[in-house]
């Protein structure tokens, strides 16, 4: 018996109705209000500097961002690029 799922169904096979345009529009609509009154004032969210957004994406891999914004401008006042990231040693 072959019980595998499709987008769209339930385990007991019944298919939920696909979202209308105004539910989506809706729905869209409450999470930009939630963001507009929730949003933290993030550093990488005030730059458009490519090696910034990736630094930032790296140490958000597996970080809160909590700790990754009391890290992230000495970081980058350390290694402001991928030269300076590359001259990099261990320690």
């Amino acid at each position: 018996m072959n019980r595998s799922r499709t987008p769209g169904s339930s385990s007991s096979g019944s298919r939920r109705p696909e979202p209308r345009g105004q539910d989506i529009a809706a729905f869209r609509a409450r999470v930009w209000e939630h963001y507009r009154w929730h949003r933290r004032d993030l550093p990488w969210r005030n730059t458009r500097a490519p090696y910034a957004i990736l630094v930032s994406e790296l140490m958000l891999q597996q970080t809160q961002a909590e700790r990754v914004t009391r890290h992230f401008g000495p970081f980058l006042e350390r290694f402001p690029g991928f030269a300076a990231l590359a001259r990099a040693t261990v320690e």
